[in-house]
């Protein structure tokens, strides 16, 4: 819990001049931006062939993803059928017993008129 003291006068209630109406800057770069931005950079590489070749450094960070996965890496391998064929939808069987003879009010407990007013 933070020290009472550390907050007071800190919000916007007291100071609504800090509250950014407008959002971000239009011209401020978000993580997403700024990741394609660098993948899309063509930089120096082996293709899968071993030929040297100018490559975007995304298709480079994939090339070496594959490399790693034929090599045996198991969790290169999930990375890459996981963005290929999409994650397994993964189930959980459940089972619950009851006792049915019991009205379902009774299975629920349900809070006294006093912990509603709380």
């Amino acid at each position: 819990m933070p020290n009472p003291e550390n907050l007071e006068g800190k919000g916007f209630d007291e100071r609504p001049e800090n509250i950014n109406k407008n959002g971000a800057n239009r011209g401020s770069q978000w993580s997403k931006k700024i990741i394609r931005k660098y993948f899309d950079q063509e930089i120096s590489g082996k293709d899968l062939d071993g030929k040297e070749a100018k490559i975007p450094a995304g298709e480079l960070a994939i090339i070496e993803c594959i490399k790693k996965a034929i090599k045996g890496d198991v969790k290169s391998l999930k990375e890459l059928l996981d963005r290929l064929e999409g994650t397994p939808i993964q189930t959980v069987n459940q089972h619950v017993v009851s006792d049915t003879n019991k009205p379902i009010n009774e299975w629920v407990d349900t809070p006294t008129t006093d912990e509603t007013k709380q």
